[in-house]
């Protein structure tokens, strides 16, 4: 099977953000994210929390993401906003990359907890 048949993407979106990006590049990014995840042990997946995990594969997105468009960068500063920032931001000071003008932040969810509970 086609890993790209299971994806439907939308073949008019296109944004710039600083840079251009595509339905493709997202789609390029989803398909070599999930083959890395592949790689994984499963181990890894019994052993860490959600809240981890979510962490964990927003970083691998951000990257593979970021592999795919030209011109763009994850950005440097761990906790700098956005996530994907132009490569221009290249050797920016810290101040401004901690919140730099443009770019692509990428947000992310996984499980499935139901609010106030314990577990």
């Amino acid at each position: 099977m086609n890993k790209q048949s299971k994806y439907i993407p939308n073949p008019q979106f296109s944004i710039n953000v600083g840079f251009d990006m595509s339905a493709q590049n997202v789609l390029d990014a989803v398909i070599n994210t999930n083959d890395f995840l592949i790689s994984l042990p499963d181990t890894l997946y019994k052993s860490v929390d959600f809240k981890t995990m979510g962490a964990l594969i927003g970083s691998i997105f951000c990257n593979k993401l970021s592999k795919t468009l030209n011109g763009a960068m994850v950005n440097p500063i761990e906790k700098g906003h956005p996530d994907i920032i132009p490569i221009a931001g290249l050797g920016a000071k810290e101040e401004l990359l901690r919140n730099y003008p443009v770019g692509l932040e990428i947000k992310g969810t996984i499980g499935n907890i139901k609010q106030g509970s314990i577990t």
